[in-house]
């Protein structure tokens, strides 16, 4: 017997591809409400948590050294989107949402986030050290880290349990260690999560996803390392 085709003027014919469309915009919908919801609690939290801590807007000559700062870290395409400062502690922190290309990424590193998707993070900036801080790069210790480059690479590796949960990157392994090391090492002992730069003049904090789960105590947190490695900083 043959198979009838289905005919485009019986309703009955498109019914399945007409459910399963629907379906398809259904989950696009609830993807895209899903997403402002949560971009409309994001502000709310971190405009919560700026009045707490007295944050302020940065001064247009001061957001612009800080974009360079961050491309420097972050690559050519990264661009602050909304930056605020306060003293703490003796130390100003600035706290920085960043935007990041996705995708799409010229050659010369600009994009068009108007048409380009791009991630948020967050990161604080922290300046004001007594003195030069040594260049390196602290992130989670993981087996595909020591894997790749070899647990003999980590400035700390020979410091447990510190050098188990952390790998430290960077040439001036006496200097690195004399920072880290008596203090600093203590907030970091079992650090799963959170990414530490050191530039000469600054410290850069961020986690490994896209923002913190708990913004205040990222904030508090990072804090303390800053505070220690100051203090170790200033008495070398």
């Amino acid at each position: 017997r043959a198979a009838t085709e289905p005919s485009a003027s019986d309703p009955e014919s498109w019914k399945p591809a007409a459910l399963v469309g629907l379906g398809v915009g259904l989950v696009v919908l609830l993807v895209v409400a899903g997403k402002l919801l949560w971009e409309r609690h994001r502000r709310a939290r971190l405009e919560a948590f700026r009045g707490r801590y007295a944050f302020v807007d940065l001064e247009s000559e001061d957001l612009e050294g800080l974009d360079l700062d961050l491309r420097a870290l972050f690559g050519p395409g990264s661009k602050v989107a909304e930056a605020q400062q306060c003293e703490l502690k003796g130390l100003t922190f600035i706290l920085v949402s960043l935007l990041t290309p996705e995708y799409r990424v010229e050659e010369d590193g600009t994009w068009d986030d108007a048409v380009q998707e791009g991630m948020r993070k967050t990161v604080l900036v922290v300046r004001g050290f007594p003195g030069d801080l040594p260049l390196f790069r602290l992130l989670p210790n993981s087996w595909m880290l020591r894997a790749m480059r070899g647990q003999g690479f980590n400035a700390v590796g020979d410091v447990e349990p510190f050098g188990f949960f952390n790998y430290v990157i960077g040439q001036s392994r006496d200097r690195i260690r004399q920072v880290l090391l008596g203090g600093p090492d203590e907030n970091l002992r079992r650090n799963r999560d959170l990414i530490v730069e050191s530039r000469s003049d600054m410290l850069a904090f961020y986690v490994q996803d896209e923002q913190p789960k708990d913004l205040e105590s990222f904030l508090l947190r990072s804090s303390a390392i800053a505070s220690s490695i100051a203090q170790r900083a200033d008495a070398q």
